[in-house]
């Protein structure tokens, strides 16, 4: 089933991120707040930079796109906040990759660096190159998508040193991005291939993709690679971003599975 789209005509905080991460190239990274939830149109903008001389570098961007504060983390590559006010990172500059947790970003200072007692980082055993990241609040659980790997992998949010995965999907091709939508335990994968692939009772039904419904956005098609991509659950609406080709496509992020 192909999807009608078309460019930036839906410019939310949630399509914003995504068009901040496809211009970041290999390492842009996006943040949806409470992306969970179907976002909050006042939260924050965070964006992660991973090229020229600020890899690392987190900007706070306000509803007009324009840096308010900057965060010099270790970490990377995708970025996600969680209820809590804690941001999370995965950090792909070595094999295996590792996931650091920032205490409060949004309070701390325009500067500032990862301190010891508040911070934390953790090796992901198990993840090759790890990309985008997305939060379970109440199962307490962090997926992230593992580039290479053909998975994705899943770690507890309170994870630290000497952690292992808590569980592993293994996929018939790279996932870049992904968005899970709690309330519905919906996972949504932004395949490299210019899929997107939508499994229910993710979490509940033991982390499996099996039986998927896939969606395949008419501005990307097959041979695209989707590097972003954002969930607005009021809306029921999927924003994603194929790599380097400046358009966001919009399109119902629900597909009934054929009828049998």
């Amino acid at each position: 089933m192909n999807l009608n789209t078309n460019g930036l005509y839906w410019l939310s905080p949630l399509a914003l991120a995504v068009t901040l991460a496809a211009c970041g190239g290999n390492g842009g990274s996006s943040f949806v707040p409470d992306n969970n939830n179907g976002g909050n149109q006042d939260s924050p903008l965070l964006v992660m930079h991973n090229g020229g001389g600020s890899v690392g570098q987190i900007d706070q961007l306000d509803s007009g796109l324009r840096v308010q504060s900057t965060f010099n983390a270790d970490a990377n590559e995708g970025i996600v906040l969680d209820l809590l006010g804690n941001v999370h990172a995965a950090d792909d500059t070595a094999v295996p990759s590792s996931v650091q947790t920032l205490h409060k970003l949004l309070d701390r200072q325009d500067g500032a660096s990862p301190v010891a007692t508040l911070d934390r980082s953790f090796t992901a055993p198990g993840s090759d190159n790890l990309k985008g990241v997305a939060i379970a609040h109440e199962a307490g659980l962090i997926m992230a998508a593992n580039i290479n790997g053909n998975s994705i992998e899943i770690y507890g949010t309170t994870a630290g040193a000497g952690a292992t995965p808590l569980a592993s999907t293994v996929l018939a091709g790279n996932a870049w991005d992904l968005a899970y939508d709690e309330a519905a335990d919906r996972v949504f994968l932004a395949m490299t291939n210019g899929t997107i692939l939508v499994a229910d009772d993710y979490v509940a039904g033991g982390f499996s993709v099996a039986g998927a419904r896939e969606i395949t956005p008419d501005s990307a098609g097959m041979t695209s690679n989707m590097h972003g991509i954002g969930y607005d659950a009021d809306s029921d609406t999927l924003v994603v971003m194929p790599a380097l080709s400046g358009v966001i496509s919009r399109a119902p992020a629900t597909l009934k599975p054929p009828a049998t």
